[in-house]
Parts: structure tokens; C-alpha cells; sequence
């Protein structure tokens, strides 16, 4: 994988968490996009799953604003 991706990735974990120690809520994808200066949320989407796959997020299918850092 690339280190531009990878440090994408970190920067999304490092979003997710101060945006809920701030608001007390998950933020949503295009908050996360706009936050980490990508394009889309559709981009967010993509490495949320690579981190979802390794373990290093989760979410609860169907329900808005659940993403959170486990690892």
C-alpha cells in the first residue's frame, strides 16, 4: 500500500477520535472528507473499509455516525 495512503488512513483514525472527544458523536463521511482534505466521501468510504478489514475501526451496520477507532 502506499504511504500517502497509509498516512490518509492515519490522519481519518486521528479525525474520528478528536471529532468524538469533541462533539460526543461520530463524525459523518463528509465530515471525515472535509476534515482530512480529501474530495469525497466515497474516498473516506474506501479506506474505512481497508481499516475495518485490518481491525483498526468499526461501525454498526445501518446506523449513522457509529465509526469509532478500536485499534
Amino acid at each position: 500500500m502506499s504511504e500517502q495512503g497509509e498516512q490518509t488512513r492515519e490522519k481519518i483514525k486521528a479525525y474520528i477520535t478528536r471529532h468524538r472527544e469533541e462533539h460526543g458523536v461520530s463524525p459523518s463521511l463528509q465530515e471525515i472528507a472535509d476534515g482530512v482534505g480529501l474530495s469525497s466521501h466515497t474516498a473516506v468510504r474506501t479506506h474505512l473499509l481497508t481499516l475495518k478489514t485490518r481491525g483498526e475501526v468499526d461501525w454498526d451496520a445501518g446506523r449513522f455516525r457509529t465509526v469509532r477507532v478500536v485499534a
